[in-house]
């Protein structure tokens, strides 16, 4: 995870490398962001989150492109 970006910077960032559309990359990251409980940490930088939150920030960067793996 980059440090200079909040946790919502670092989740799209993928997104904005693939060119996935912003309304895409949108919905996705809500549906993430509900599903692992991160939806209070997206505008917090790293340095501000737990190691657990980081973690599942972390997961939903990881995710947010649908991979067949990980």
């Amino acid at each position: 995870m980059l440090d200079n970006l909040t946790g919502r910077e670092n989740i799209l960032l993928p997104t904005s490398l693939h060119g996935v559309s912003e309304t895409e990359s949108s919905q996705r990251l809500k549906q993430l962001a509900d599903y692992l409980e991160i939806s209070d940490v997206l505008d917090k930088f790293p340095s501000k989150m737990s190691g657990g939150q980081r973690q599942r920030v972390a997961a939903a960067r990881a995710l947010i492109l649908h991979p067949q793996m990980i």
